[in-house]
């Protein structure tokens, strides 16, 4: 680590070159902060850190600007552990890609009028997109009432609904489909897929899974950490994922800890997965398909709405079979076989 010469508190960090800062928080705490490009940005980011302290021991609140109750937001929750890494990254996207244009505004400046200009331009490009930036703005201002930065009275988001949206079609999978989807992949990235198509996991639950939770001799998946109640559910290890796990954990180094180490979450809707599905010739396949493919699987089979309904985590099986169920050519043929068996028989009496 070298000192600045130019600058008190920044440093260069490690060998890549790349410039940091220390500091101590309003608890007292040091803190490191690394990953700037230069000298300057590493300055200026901590003038701008020594701001917000200043601020902070004032109780001037209203003097942040939203990226900033943004870091103080995700700052304070992650320290608290109730706000997980994964989560943390989500809220540092939707703040960098799609709230940009008030990102230099104070919180306590923050008009309803800009905002709903904003959500609502993001709504003509995409109402998912909307919804989600609007759910992370919604957490933020209520994190500047509590604190008084906004006064409740004049909440920017008040009267704002969530934008309508069509249920996504992620595509489902045919099972002449699924060896080439495997084949395109590599061990890391096959362990991902299948754990999608053969466990009907979430891409989140997936990249939270730990060996820890992971029963290969009982052949059970344990998800104790899902988005709802019903969520948390014990999978069985059918014999082909069992396999698989087992010859990937032979393949790794670590044995307990994320199953997944060497892919990141989330560069995998946008970046790893279609170069999969292009790779093996697919098109119309999404993330989430693999586990609608999972839940169209598994009811072909024949299984009870109940048990599918655990299977998926969901509380109400007409919500998965209306959400998830996909009729596959096959199963919509067998359903007219036995229209044709009637016909015939009508057709011989006359």
């Amino acid at each position: 680590m070298e000192k600045s010469t130019e600058y008190k508190g920044v440093y260069r960090w490690g060998d890549d070159g790349t410039w940091g800062f220390r500091a101590r928080d309003i608890d007292g705490t040091q803190t490191s902060r690394s990953g700037y490009s230069s000298e300057l940005e590493a300055h200026l980011a901590h003038l701008e850190f020594k701001e917000n302290i200043r601020n902070r021991q004032r109780g001037d609140y209203t003097r942040y600007t939203v990226k900033q109750f943004f870091e103080m937001y995700i700052g304070e929750r992650t320290k608290a552990g109730k706000l997980k890494e994964v989560s943390a990254l989500n809220y540092r996207v939707t703040l960098r890609r799609h709230l940009r244009p008030i990102h230099d505004t104070r919180i306590g400046e923050l008009k309803r009028e800009t905002v709903k200009d904003l959500l609502y331009e993001l709504a003509e490009q995409s109402p998912v997109v909307a919804n989600k930036a609007r759910l992370h703005l919604r957490v933020l201002i209520r994190y500047a009432i509590d604190l008084g930065a906004i006064p409740r009275e004049k909440d920017p988001m008040v009267r704002i609904d969530p934008f309508k949206q069509d249920a996504p079609k992620k595509g489902v999978l045919e099972v002449e489909d699924i060896p080439r989807l495997l084949g395109a992949c590599n061990p890391d990235e096959k362990i991902v897929v299948v754990l999608g198509l053969f466990a009907g996991l979430r891409e989140k639950e997936i990249f939270e899974l730990t060996w820890e939770r992971v029963d290969l001799k009982g052949r059970w998946i344990a998800i104790t950490d899902a988005k709802t109640r019903a969520g948390n559910r014990r999978v069985p290890i059918i014999g082909p994922l069992e396999e698989l796990l087992r010859e990937y954990r032979r393949g790794s180094t670590e044995l307990q800890g994320p199953v997944v180490r060497n892919l990141k979450y989330h560069l995998w809707p946008s970046n790893t997965f279609p170069a999969i599905r292009e790779r093996a010739g697919l098109k119309g396949v999404k993330t989430h398909g693999l586990r609608h493919t999972f839940g169209t699987l598994i009811a072909d089979s024949g299984t009870p709405p109940q048990v599918l309904c655990q299977l998926m985590g969901h509380t109400r099986y007409q919500f998965t079979f209306d959400r998830y169920y996909h009729a596959r050519t096959e199963t919509l043929e067998e359903g007219m076989r036995g229209l044709e068996a009637v016909c015939k028989k009508v057709c011989k009496i006359s």
